[in-house]
């Protein structure tokens, strides 16, 4: 057989897998068009940066509803000052598939102070079968912690303890927080310290009307961006 002029293509095993969306090797939301941005990998810590009403919440939700249809008993801890809204979470599911035994292995934490973060922190990382952990608005839970001073840093570094005690479980941690500007660029809510405490973080901006896009955000530097298009963003962006 004459295979002059052939060309072949070759593959590691890590990449057959990422081509082939392996559930254990990653988190995916039901979008797939910002799964290749997000790329969220069991037992690490991400953090979703954006202004108010972006849609941080709503990928959460997709990851949340994607992992309930892929991960067949594992468990989800919600920990929000505010209430889980299960009627938006179920827009995310095909119709029919949102159903009250999938609701029920979601853990909420209602938590308002510093004190009851630590204690929903602790209490997931004790939790048998708890493989995500979602902690909406940090940044108003630490917000008393942002000024640079030795008690603000303090609590910052406990709470970032707890938070790799969940991922050296292997559990995912998925923390969103508002942005603040920084020499005119998005930097994240909490100061620099705390920033520079989370390696894995997206940045979420709305450009105009319904697009909104997602970008891979290494200190105030953005790369990989992509955009999602309409249908998907009037899906994701219910209130």
């Amino acid at each position: 057989m004459d295979c002059i002029g052939s060309e072949f293509t070759y593959e590691t095993a890590f990449e057959l897998l990422v081509r082939l969306e392996a559930d254990e090797l990653f988190l995916n939301t039901c979008l797939p068009n910002i799964n290749k941005v997000l790329e969220l990998h069991p037992g690490k810590c991400y953090e979703l940066d954006g202004d108010t009403g972006v849609g941080k919440t709503q990928i959460c939700y997709s990851i949340a509803a994607k992992f309930l249809q892929t991960k067949k008993t594992a468990r989800i801890g919600w920990i929000s000052a505010v209430p889980l809204r299960t009627d938006h979470l179920c827009k995310h599911f095909k119709t029919g598939e949102c159903s009250d035994r999938l609701l029920d292995r979601i853990a909420c934490k209602r938590v308002e102070y510093i004190s009851e973060l630590r204690e929903s922190l602790d209490h997931f990382s004790k939790t048998f079968n708890t493989h995500l952990v979602v902690v909406e608005n940090i940044d108003a839970l630490l917000h008393d912690t942002a000024y640079e001073n030795e008690i603000g840093r303090n609590v910052q570094t406990d709470i970032i303890e707890r938070l790799k005690k969940l991922t050296r479980l292997g559990v995912t941690v998925i923390i969103t927080n508002h942005i603040t500007h920084w020499r005119g660029y998005p930097a994240p809510a909490l100061g620099m310290y705390w920033a520079s405490q989370i390696a894995n973080r997206f940045y979420v901006e709305k450009l105009s009307g319904d697009v909104r896009t997602v970008s891979v955000m290494k200190t105030i530097l953005f790369c990989e961006r992509v955009y999602w298009d309409e249908f998907l963003i009037s899906f994701t962006l219910h209130h």
